[in-house]
């Protein structure tokens, strides 16, 4: 088999386990890391270095010049930031025959930004995936063939600063596989009149809470706190079942019996996600087009929050 240009764009924290994942995929490779920080190229080196080596990668590049990027690249990985995702994406397909793209959330702070991308990957006609990753494990795959003919459900989240801008996109992601339906109305006057830095400098996050329903009646409420005790903490109720989340302890209460989840850490999935591209041509994840159509059904809401706060007339806002 003719090794696979695989490329990763952003070198930091997710781009780093991304990478030791694919140092895991049985197929031959040759991956290109690309980021402009020296720094951020260095710890993804060392954190490479951490996984037992694989006799099937070709070659390895940590570079900040693009022109190091073949122009064929089998399956890339964006994994930056929020902000440059847009620009960085154009720049990507449109210099470089790329097959098929894996995505990072929050996609982009941007309105305008999602039917941009949409355009460039109808053109280039570029499969892609968001790595909303649940919908890969199969404790969500059980969960779903139990709850999705069973009537409307609710899906209650709680617990302490988890993200509730940057990582609520998965909890609404993972609702929708679950209860089957793409069109969510959301209201968001329990979000906290508060913004807080996010860990990655220039983006913030926020605490409170959103609350959402689907067309067949199907309800979501997701609530992080500041102060909160206990375990974080996911309830999915419906006509006929009762289940109980804990994936900090990987734990699902079922109808009252206990059983243990598969939630695995990126390092154990991405390999697995470029085996699935390469020898199915599929990936179990959220399509581009279905995952943008979720974003945007909530990022107005926090645009208009976080305007209402700052006082500013902003057309995004800057969640990573």
């Amino acid at each position: 088999m003719t090794p696979q240009n695989i490329a990763i764009i952003g070198a930091g924290q997710l781009g780093s386990r991304h990478l030791q994942g694919l140092k895991k995929a049985q197929i031959p490779m040759n991956i290109y890391v690309l980021d402009e920080s020296q720094e951020a190229l260095k710890i993804c080196e060392q954190r490479y270095k951490e996984i037992a080596d694989n006799n099937l990668i070709k070659k390895i590049d940590f570079t900040s010049i693009w022109d190091r990027i073949p122009l064929t690249i089998d399956i890339a990985i964006v994994a930056t930031g929020s902000k440059p995702r847009c620009k960085i994406i154009h720049e990507l397909v449109e210099k470089h025959h790329c097959r098929a793209l894996i995505l990072e959330k929050f996609l982009f702070p941007t309105m305008h930004d999602y039917n941009d991308i949409t355009e460039l990957f109808l053109k280039y006609k570029i499969q892609a995936w968001v790595n909303c990753c649940r919908r890969y494990f199969s404790c969500y795959q059980k969960i779903r063939e139990l709850l999705i003919n069973d009537g409307p459900i609710h899906f209650l989240l709680e617990g302490k600063n988890w993200g509730l801008c940057c990582n609520s996109i998965h909890q609404i992601d993972i609702f929708s596989f679950i209860c089957g339906e793409k069109h969510i109305s959301f209201e968001s006057s329990g979000i906290d009149k508060i913004i807080y830095e996010s860990k990655r400098p220039g983006y913030i996050e926020m605490t409170g809470t959103i609350k959402g329903i689907t067309d067949k009646g199907s309800t979501l409420s997701l609530s992080s706190y500041s102060e909160y005790t206990g375990p974080n903490k996911l309830l999915i109720q419906s006509q006929n079942h009762n289940i109980e989340i804990y994936e900090g302890v990987n734990k699902m209460i079922i109808d009252g019996k206990e059983e243990l989840m598969d939630i695995r850490y990126q390092s154990d999935l991405t390999g697995k996600y470029i085996e699935d591209i390469i020898f199915t041509h599929s990936l179990p994840l959220t399509s581009y087009e279905e995952s943008a159509m979720l974003h945007q059904q909530i990022l107005p809401h926090f645009i208009d929050i976080y305007n209402n706060i700052t006082g500013t007339h902003h057309d995004m806002c800057p969640i990573t």
